[in-house]
Parts: C-alpha cells; sequence; structure tokens
C-alpha cells in the first residue's frame, strides 16, 4: 500500500520524510514502484527507526538517571544534615558554614570540643575521638588517616560510622 505524502499522519514517518533524501527516494518510489527503490526506502527507514529508538532509550536514561542522582543526594542531605548548614541571623542567607569558610566569623575550630558537647565526648573511645578529629578538624581523608595509623580504609569508615551513631544517640539526633 502506497501513500501519498498528504495523506500520512504518523509523526514518525513525517519525521522520516523531512529529510531531504528520504524524500526525494520516496518521490521516486511512487513514479516507479521498483523493488530495488523499495529495499532502499526500507533499509533507510529502518536505520531511521532505530536511530530514533536509540535517542529515546538515551533520553529516558539520562532523564531516570538524573532523578535516580536527585533522591540520593537529597536521601545523603537529609541523613547527613549539619547543625552549620542552618542559616545565621545575620539576614543575608549565610551559613555557619560559610562564616567558617570565609573566615569572617574569626572563630577557628582547633579541638572537638569546640562542636561538641563534652559529655557527648565521654561516650567516645579515644580512637574514635582521633578519628572524628582528624576527619572534621585536620580535614584528612578516610585514606590518608588510615596510612597515618596502619589500619585499613574500611576500619576508619566503620569507626567514624560507630562514633556518629554514638554521638546521635547520646545527642538524641536522628
Amino acid at each position: 500500500m502506497v501513500l501519498k505524502k498528504e495523506k500520512i499522519q504518523n509523526p514518525l514517518l513525517k519525521g522520516f520524510l523531512k529529510q531531504e533524501d528520504n524524500n526525494q527516494l520516496y518521490e521516486e518510489f511512487l513514479i516507479k514502484h521498483t523493488k530495488e527503490i523499495k529495499r532502499i526506502l526500507n533499509k533507510r527507514f529502518v536505520m531511521f527507526y532505530y536511530k530514533i529508538r536509540l535517542i529515546s532509550y538515551f533520553s529516558k536514561l539520562i532523564e531516570f538517571e538524573a532523578i535516580k542522582y536527585d533522591m540520593k543526594l537529597r536521601e545523603h542531605n537529609k541523613r547527613y544534615n549539619l547543625i552549620l548548614d542552618k542559616p545565621t541571623n545575620s539576614g543575608n542567607r549565610d551559613t555557619l558554614v560559610d562564616l567558617l569558610k570565609d573566615g569572617s566569623s574569626g572563630v577557628t575550630i582547633t579541638k572537638l570540643e569546640d562542636f561538641i558537647e563534652p559529655a557527648a565526648l565521654k561516650s567516645l573511645t579515644d580512637k574514635q575521638k582521633n578519628i572524628l578529629y582528624l576527619i572534621y578538624i585536620k580535614e584528612l581523608k578516610d585514606t590518608e588517616i588510615s596510612k597515618m595509623l596502619g589500619v585499613s580504609q574500611q576500619s576508619i569508615t566503620k569507626t567514624k560510622k560507630t562514633a556518629i551513631q554514638k554521638l546521635r544517640r547520646v545527642l538524641n539526633v536522628k
């Protein structure tokens, strides 16, 4: 069955025929009706359809990955919401972290007691205190700390996680 271009309503076929070379070939097919032209036209349409499906697949993949990434980021921020992330009372949109980063507050943190209640720190072991100090005050990575202390990176991560859970329990933070 051969349709004239005016009667074609399928958006996929319309898109295929918008390409100049495909349009010319279709016009030629409408005039000559040869099997060779039909074969070439079918082959081009299969490739066009394949490309459309591939583009559609990647488009959906990117969309779903973006949604997944956004959900993961929101969950992370929800889990690890810091007290220092709250806005300051200064009227602008700065947070305590921003003030600490730019140094305008004049406050420097040099020990854990500066930002964790001493009563909560008493629940931690010396090793846990040391690891939290190196991570949050000295801003070292887990791998750097593991090399420094001669233990595995997994051990540092586990100790940090245990220490944070203890602090949350003692401070009644979810």
